[in-house]
């Protein structure tokens, strides 16, 4: 009889341990949206060739290479980074708005090349 109540005793301690664990807290907020941060960051010129909203935009990782288009940072030629493609008003003449962007902070490093 001692057995069976060890048993239950020890069921019932573990069940309780099992459901006070807590998981972690984040207090972090969502990770923001390339295309928004890089949308803010457009100048009202840039904007104004672009087709709706950072919405409608598509975004890829790429290694970015000399002939993908101009970059401030020379440093980022062979590094991943990310490139957004912004519809454009007029993509039949000169394409869409292809910006780079650095995968850490989101920040404006180039433009794509235009035809």
């Amino acid at each position: 009889m001692k057995h069976f109540m060890m048993i239950g005793l020890l069921f019932a301690f573990l069940v309780n341990m099992t459901g006070c664990q807590q998981s972690p807290v984040t207090n972090k907020a969502p990770k923001a949206d390339v295309r928004e941060a890089v949308w803010d960051q457009l100048t009202d010129e840039k904007r104004n060739h672009i087709k709706g909203t950072w919405r409608d935009a598509s975004v890829q990782k790429v290694v970015f290479q000399k002939s993908m288009g101009s970059i401030t940072d020379k440093s980022f030629i062979g590094k991943e980074v990310y490139m957004i493609d912004y519809p454009s008003n007029d993509s039949l003449l000169l394409g869409d708005v292809g910006v780079f962007a650095d995968v850490k902070s989101f920040k404006i490093i180039g433009y794509g090349y235009r035809e």
